[in-house]
């Protein structure tokens, strides 16, 4: 039971919150919270059957987080009460919520780096007999456990520090699994995951529901919401708008749903590739970026790719293909063999990079995007020293509010106040910031990698349209991303990986998620051969 407080309407008794439906397993009423005074849960309800998958989505900023951190007991609720098998419990810790096995994959990956997989899959469990763990043993183990739960095959003695961001989430999504939970949750689990390994998600999850596990899935994928979910509740601006039943009329229009579920988000119809643009990179222009013979030993063999300005350029593949290395690799974060060139430069390091013009959106933007604990301001004004600097070095503070007010405004961060502090925004708030600091330093070259893994539809499009307004400047596009549906919705063209070589080069006109999907698995053999020398042939084209 959670403890009644005050909220907008005053006390709140116990008695005030309806009574949990009948053979719910999980059911959340009346829930409220506020912070510093500004209420953003106004009593929310949320209620799991046993083996049902209840997607609960959202714009970035609209309460889910929030949500899962009561249920899970990381904020404790101002008021509202929580229920499993109908019987009111008390969660006022983290804790509580793993002694009731409620377990969470949270978006953030809570993981120790320094630990081997096998020590963080296991971490807090006793796995050894009379204090002694086999490490061998226990590697064994963790590697069977890893390739029956999600499906992964890798060494389980790797430190968490040298995975991948996608391998790291399913080491999280596997230890969540492995706990038998009571009630699952996972918060946008997929984010960084290519289709093939979405797919093995799906299984795991399917299993569970088979045994009558809750979950509560939280997702920015409306597709994948639709194959997974039995039923999707919308929360906006901290209150329940909606619900829609995917399991009720199975002869119901798929896309007429998903509309359904946008609209109950965003307030409003929302298309979001339909109205990109496509007007061809003017005839003849020379290369902004261009990459010949990318080298990186056991990741990538020879990779050739060129950007022109007012072109998007598409680079994918899975998980193992290379793609996970490619914006380091270009970047100078990662040591490498071939040439990389923005206009006329070298590069040979980020700053160099920078220098150049160029403009860095990484895949975890929490880790290597925004400084956690400075303000927006500081963020988007890293990279402006000059902007923002008075003959002598020194930082003008005025000039930083300037720029970052324009910024905030044109990108849309929400809350719109710069001294705020950037690791308390949402995901996707957090992704705008990042992309707020290059707009206003002036770069011409930009390389996102993954760049709306984890965001709203609603904030995808605010980062589409800024991207889109540098185009029609001149800007050039490297767009790495595991996220088909926006690649074939935004890429002129799409350079397919396959273990660390170009398979193929996908023209827009001839792009589709079933055609890139197949020349990434392998699955295609009509880029074998044949087909490969005219992938080859049109990379040295656009090189050239």
């Amino acid at each position: 039971m959670i403890a009644k407080s005050e909220s907008r309407g005053g006390a709140v008794p116990e008695s005030a919150s309806p009574p949990p439906p009948q053979g719910a397993a999980l059911a959340l009423r009346s829930i409220v919270k506020s912070f510093a005074g500004v209420e953003v849960l106004h009593g929310v309800d949320l209620d799991v059957a046993p083996g049902e998958v209840v997607a609960l989505v959202g714009e970035n900023g609209a309460g889910k987080s929030t949500l899962i951190k009561v249920l899970t007991g990381f904020h404790p609720a101002d008021s509202g009460t929580v229920s499993l098998g109908g019987v009111p419990v008390e969660i006022a810790s983290a804790a509580d919520a793993e002694r009731l096995g409620i377990r969470v994959v949270h978006q953030d990956r809570h993981q120790a780096g320094r630990l081997t997989v096998a020590e963080q899959l296991y971490l807090g469990r006793s796995e050894g007999r009379r204090g002694w763990v086999s490490p061998r043993a226990l590697r064994r183990r963790a590697e069977a456990d890893l390739r029956a739960s999600v499906g992964l095959e890798i060494r389980a003695d790797l430190l968490i520090d040298d995975l991948t961001v996608a391998e790291r989430q399913l080491v999280q999504i596997a230890r969540a699994v492995l706990s038998e939970p009571r009630v699952l949750v996972l918060d946008e689990p997929t984010a960084p995951l290519a289709a093939h390994d979405v797919a093995r998600l799906i299984e795991t999850v399917a299993r569970l529901r088979s045994r009558g596990v809750p979950i509560v899935y939280i997702s920015h994928y409306l597709q994948e919401v639709h194959d997974i979910a039995d039923r999707v509740v919308v929360l906006r601006n901290g209150s329940v708008v909606g619900e829609v039943d995917l399991r009720a009329d199975p002869t119901a229009d798929e896309q007429d749903r998903l509309e359904r579920v946008v609209e109950l988000m965003v307030g409003r119809r929302v298309d979001e590739y339909g109205g990109r643009r496509r007007t061809p990179a003017p005839a003849g222009a020379e290369p902004a970026l261009v990459v010949e013979g990318l080298t990186v030993a056991g990741l990538l063999d020879g990779i050739d790719l060129a950007v022109r300005p007012g072109e998007i350029v598409g680079v994918t593949g899975l998980v193992g293909s290379g793609v996970e290395v490619v914006a380091e690799v270009v970047t100078g974060l990662r040591r490498r063999g071939g040439a990389v060139r923005v206009g006329a430069r070298s590069i040979r390091s980020p700053a160099g990079f920078v220098r150049a013009g160029g403009a860095h959106v990484p895949s975890d933007r929490r880790r290597d995007g925004v400084i956690l604990r400075h303000t927006v301001r500081e963020n988007i004004a890293l990279a402006s020293p000059r902007a923002t600097s008075r003959l002598g070095g020194w930082v003008d503070r005025g000039r930083e509010r300037a720029l970052a007010r324009e910024q905030i405004e044109h990108v849309d961060v929400r809350p719109a106040d710069g001294e705020a502090v950037a690791g308390r925004l949402s995901g996707g708030n957090q992704q705008k910031v990042v992309l707020g600091r290059w707009l206003a330093a002036g770069s011409t070259v930009f390389l996102l990698d993954q760049p709306t893994a984890g965001v709203d539809v609603g904030s995808r499009q605010a980062v589409y349209d800024r991207v889109e307004g540098q185009l029609a400047h001149g800007a050039a596009v490297l767009l790495v991303s595991v996220d088909l549906e926006e690649l074939v919705g935004l890429a002129d063209r799409i350079v397919v990986l396959y273990r660390g070589r170009v398979r193929a080069v996908i023209e827009h006109a001839d792009a589709s998620v079933d055609r890139v999907l197949a020349v990434a698995s392998g699955a295609d053999a009509s880029v074998a051969g044949a087909g490969a020398g005219a992938s080859d042939a049109s990379i040295a084209e656009a090189v050239a």
